[in-house]
């Protein structure tokens, strides 16, 4: 972002809040489901940050949020001997009731920066990964613990992409320096299959293929701006979309594929507001693997209720779109949820959070179509920065199927069920993904019952569990008050 429309913006965003935002506008309804899972600021200094940069919602049930904090030496002087940057995973097992750091890491040396992790994201064995600067960290336990797989500090301008392609079979990381690497053993080895060519600020995996934006002679009269496509696994390149060549105030925010392989580019183009000249912002869309772009979206600064800063994407199962960055429903610029539900061309408010400067850094749907979304927010003591996730419900979660009694997902009914509702119950273990299911007597509470009921069935010739029983998977025939499955096909 060029720092005189930083400076321009935010003078118009000041004029703004005072009268009161754009005149005539009125703010639609939006969504009532939204609300606040986690405030969190590390070990509660009121330093200078505390900022989430990617969220995940894996298997397990576990919702998972990446970030950093700033908290030591020339950071902050409640904690002089501190490392600067502390690497930081937070994990909920409860649907956002509760968290706990699980990952904190840095480097113990005041000498070497920590890395800020900026991606999160999961292959098709459930491991997670986090990724930033130049290190990549895996988890194969749902966050329990982790490990460092991948540590590059000779591309010293780091990381600018990591992704789990579509199929789960491979994960990607790409160097402005190193080039873009492959790996196909969880993060154990990494082959480099293409070099160098510029610098990638945005990649997504689809059927068709994997489609980056890519930066060129970055800084020079010659910057190109192009959308590149890649049908071999980043092996060989071909630019697919020009965005812009020598003016760097087009930008693509983001890069998303949806279930069919469609993909969509999001797009600003910095003005000059004090010149009169208004920002855009663009939503662009291919369905033939990028070999033509239809603009569905254009939405000015000067008179959309839409217009959104910063941009990032994602899509549910039923093909709705939300787009989440800094909008101006408000004045001001303000954390926005924006939602479509005919594939980005029209669109209507969703969610409105938090009056500061700010705008989402990260945006993932589950398997359940439940919405979470991630930015800092001023502290209230106007010192530093706090991390939020928001969190919107899917309408349709309480009707998933599960199987009655697999408290563990493991498709069957045995004495690790019995196990697993124990060690939660008494242990601390981790919540059942599925609490409908651990419920194996139905009688709308987890508790002791429930595994008692389950070594009778097994070991006394007590009843079976009721519906939808243990042989196949169905939705809950009654109902009670514990929450929902949290993903459809839990042990199914």
């Amino acid at each position: 972002m060029n720092p005189s429309r930083v400076h321009h913006r935010v003078s118009i965003m000041g004029l703004l809040i005072l009268t009161g935002g754009f005149p005539g506008r009125s703010l639609p309804a939006q969504d009532p489901g939204w609300r606040t899972l986690d405030e969190f600021r590390y070990r509660g200094f009121p330093g200078l940050s505390t900022q989430p940069r990617g969220v995940l919602a894996d298997r397990q049930g576990n919702l998972l949020v990446c970030g950093f904090a700033h908290v030591g030496a020339g950071c902050s002087p409640e904690a002089l001997l501190e490392p600067c940057s502390h690497w930081l995973v937070r994990r909920s097992q409860d649907d956002g009731r509760t968290w706990e750091t699980v990952d904190d890491f840095y480097f113990d040396s005041l000498l070497r920066s920590t890395p800020w992790p900026r991606w999160i994201g999961m292959d098709r064995a459930g491991h997670v990964y986090v990724a930033g600067s130049y290190v990549v960290r895996r988890s194969t336990d749902g966050g329990s613990s982790w490990l460092t797989v991948h540590y590059e500090p000779e591309d010293e301008l780091g990381f600018e992409v990591f992704l789990v392609s579509h199929t789960g079979d491979a994960l990607y990381i790409d160097g402005q320096r190193s080039g873009l690497h492959e790996s196909r053993d969880s993060g154990e080895s990494w082959q480099l299959v293409s070099g160098p060519t510029g610098r990638r600020r945005a990649m997504v995996d689809s059927p068709r293929g994997l489609f980056a934006w890519t930066v060129r002679n970055q800084q020079t009269p010659d910057e190109l701006s192009v959308i590149e496509v890649s049908a071999d696994g980043g092996r060989s390149w071909s630019d697919v979309d020009l965005i812009s060549v020598g003016d760097p105030y087009w930008q693509v925010t983001d890069l998303m594929a949806d279930a069919s392989g469609t993909v969509y580019a999001s797009l600003t183009q910095w003005g000059d507001e004090i010149a009169g000249v208004p920002s855009l912002w663009i939503l662009k869309r291919s369905a033939d693997g990028g070999s033509t772009w239809d603009t569905i979206s254009k939405q000015s600064s000067a008179n959309s209720p839409w217009y959104l800063e910063e941009t990032i994407l994602a899509a549910d199962s039923a093909g709705a779109i939300f787009a989440a960055g800094a909008g101006r429903s408000l004045g001001g610029s303000t954390w926005t949820t924006l939602k479509s539900t005919d594939q980005g061309v029209n669109w209507r408010l969703s969610d409105v959070f938090g009056t500061d400067y700010n705008w989402p850094l990260a945006i993932t749907i589950d398997a359940r179509d439940n919405v979470y979304v991630v930015s800092p927010q001023r502290a209230p003591n106007a010192r530093g920065q706090m991390w939020f996730v928001r969190a919107l419900a899917s309408q349709d979660s309480g009707d998933l199927p599960f199987r009655r009694g697999d408290s563990n997902e493991d498709k069957a009914l045995d004495l690790s069920d019995a196990v697993s509702t124990l060690e939660y119950l008494f242990r601390g273990g981790r919540a059942p993904a599925c609490p409908d299911a651990a419920d194996a007597n139905d009688d709308g509470r987890l508790d002791l019952s429930d595994a008692v009921y389950t070594l009778n069935a097994l070991f006394l010739g007590g009843p079976q569990p009721p519906a939808p029983g243990t042989d196949g998977c169905g939705p809950d025939p009654t109902e009670d008050e514990l929450s929902t499955c949290k993903f459809s096909g839990v042990g199914c």
